[in-house]
């Protein structure tokens, strides 16, 4: 389920800005109605104009030029596909090991105000994202999120039970879109940390 997310960045800018555009949509609209049609119009109601472009801006707008130059705020929809190493499972607890099978992915799905994260792997765990952060407005933007993961399969993390965690990933723009970080757990047992690398595939 798609939840709300924190960024470094004043979204009021934004809502004032909607605000602005609806009063001078409607104040035009009135005005064309008026003057050019010769038309007794009411006009649109500014708050209705602002509702309407807050939920086009919220889903599509904010993501596409030129609405995109208004913010810092990174588009990371889509499919990635990485590994992780662990320490989990390890004999040496400074000691990192890959996750088998090599499956894992994460699903983004992101509006302008609302996130989901979605890790998987199909033969060892699945995790959702409960809480973020993206952090834009420095030279690597940072997203930041707690997840709630679940065993799944017949791999290595079936051994664990429902645990919580934290995943701090850099987001990397270039030919390869990816997603670089770390995460910490803590799951019953002890704790655990590790590495994740994942490419973007579509978006």
């Amino acid at each position: 389920m798609l939840h709300s997310y924190s960024i470094d960045f004043p979204r009021s800018k934004v809502h004032i800005g909607i605000a602005l555009v609806a009063v001078a949509v409607g104040w035009a609209g009135e005005w064309l109605a008026t003057y050019l049609f010769g038309l007794n119009a009411f006009g649109l109601s500014p708050f209705a104009i602002a509702t309407g472009l807050y939920v086009a801006f919220d889903r599509w707008l904010w993501k596409w030029r030129p609405f995109c130059w208004l913010h810092p705020v990174p588009d990371i929809a889509g499919e990635w596909k990485g590994e992780i190493d662990s320490s989990y499972g390890s004999e040496d607890d400074h000691e990192l090991v890959p996750i088998e099978p090599n499956g894992s992915r994460l699903t983004i799905a992101q509006r302008w105000s609302k996130i989901e994260i979605n890790y998987r792997n199909p033969e060892s765990s699945r995790s959702r994202s409960i809480s973020a952060r993206i952090e834009a407005g420095t030279e690597i933007p940072k997203v930041t999120y707690v997840y709630e993961n679940e065993p799944e399969g017949e791999g290595l993390q079936t051994e664990q039970q429902g645990h919580g965690g934290t995943a701090v990933l850099d987001l990397y723009d270039g030919d390869e879109r990816q997603l670089r970080g770390t995460f910490y757990t803590d799951h019953v047992g002890g704790q655990s940390y590790g590495e994740m690398r994942f490419e973007q595939t579509n978006s």
